[in-house]
């Protein structure tokens, strides 16, 4: 309903990737202090939403994001959703 995930994510983008150009942009040296990165854990589910595998990334930021599609038609049942790209240093495998 409020699209906290999306905004979370569009604000760290943000402030890695000034929207307003290059000049505001201090990108490589930012990234070199950690000050953009962070870890983050992907849980694959089962069909009944059971944890299958865990995958832990190290040192990750966003290097593209996808707009959100908006459609007056859909139900409200419908999730929004966009889609997101990082990199990251590293990643291991982590037991369920």
């Amino acid at each position: 309903e409020e699209l906290l995930g999306w905004k979370n994510l569009y604000n760290w983008f943000t402030s890695i990737a000034d929207p307003d150009g290059w000049q505001g942009r201090d990108h490589n040296k930012e990234l070199q202090q950690n000050k953009h990165l962070s870890d983050a854990t992907l849980t694959v589910l089962s069909a009944l939403n059971n944890p299958l595998l865990r995958i832990q990334f190290t040192n990750c930021y966003p290097l593209t994001m996808s707009d959100i599609q908006f459609d007056t038609t859909l139900s409200s049942d419908t999730i929004m959703t966009c889609n997101a790209t990082f990199r990251y240093q590293s990643y291991k495998y982590l037991t369920v």
